[in-house]
């Protein structure tokens, strides 16, 4: 009966073994004044896959990587009045982040649709001009498709040949009122193709708390973070700290359990365990989980 029970855990584990996918998530570091320069080990960190504490393979720092960036700019009727701030925001966040002849940048307008002002272009001078001409959306009045146009950027993005790191800035009052693509599914989408959404909430008279949630939730989940400045001091923190956000974060590899792989997200955690990390409350930001290819 000993034997026949010790042979049972051990095909049991083999079987979990067997199971077992290495997976790799991207993730950032903050501390309190939002930034952080230093390095973390294996033993710094834990990962756990609903209960299971997960085994780390590797935490890498990567920094300076070259960047795709998609600029999203609300063109809707509710940025009547706003536009031109948005365009503001836009032109700084470029001024603050995009890296000369390096990055790439495609500039979109959306409302209900998505329209293309500049292809991916390294050209600073020109990416400023572009936002400067965008105009508001002239089809459907106030109505805007947020999920549909995050969807419709994101199949641009992967069907993109290129091996820079790919990223969405989405600049707008967070209204969503004519998408017939949800929340829940553009996000797996997102997740899946590990591109985080950014977000700069635009503070005219259409972002509400419905808005600000729409912001926060399709970034977080994304493994992005929302912003939403009060002032031109603010605007610029936030643009700074963006950069910041892509120029410096973490790839972590670790082993995670395949025991039941149905195209979702399976959720994740990563956590500070460090104690002398802990007591200067460094901040982990991340996507919502992982992504498992179904096996075919």
């Amino acid at each position: 009966m000993k034997k026949l029970t010790l042979l049972f855990i051990f095909l049991f584990s083999f079987q979990l073994f067997a199971q077992q996918q290495k997976v790799t998530m991207n993730f950032s570091v903050w501390d309190k004044n939002r930034s952080f320069d230093g390095e973390l080990k294996n033993s710094d960190i834990e990962i756990k896959q609903g209960k299971d504490k997960l085994q780390i393979v590797s935490v890498d720092k990567v920094v300076n990587e070259t960047l795709d960036i998609v600029l999203m700019i609300d063109a809707s009727g509710s940025q009547e009045k706003t536009l031109e701030a948005e365009k503001l925001i836009a032109i700084k966040f470029v001024e603050n982040v995009i890296k000369k002849d390096k990055d790439r940048l495609a500039i979109v307008k959306f409302a209900q649709s998505v329209d293309v002002e500049q292809d991916f272009s390294s050209d600073f001078s020109k990416s400023v001009n572009t936002i400067k001409s965008v105009k508001l959306q002239k089809l459907g009045k106030r109505n805007t498709s947020l999920w549909d146009s995050l969807q419709t950027v994101t199949e641009t993005l992967e069907k993109l040949s290129s091996s820079n790191k790919k990223v969405i800035v989405l600049i707008s009052d967070g209204v969503e009122n004519a998408s017939k693509t949800q929340l829940d599914d553009v996000a797996k989408y997102l997740v899946k193709m590990q591109i985080p959404v950014y977000s700069i909430g635009n503070r005219g008279d259409f972002l509400g708390i419905e808005g600000e949630l729409n912001l926060d939730l399709i970034s977080r989940q994304t493994g992005g973070f929302p912003f939403f400045p009060n002032n031109e001091k603010e605007l610029q923190n936030a643009t700074l700290q963006i950069g910041q956000f892509l120029r410096q974060n973490f790839k972590v590899t670790f082993l995670a359990n395949n025991l039941n792989p149905n195209d979702k997200i399976q959720k994740t955690e990563i956590s500070i365990v460090n104690q002398d990390l802990k007591k200067a409350k460094l901040r982990i930001v991340q996507p919502k989980g992982f992504y498992f290819l179904s096996s075919k």
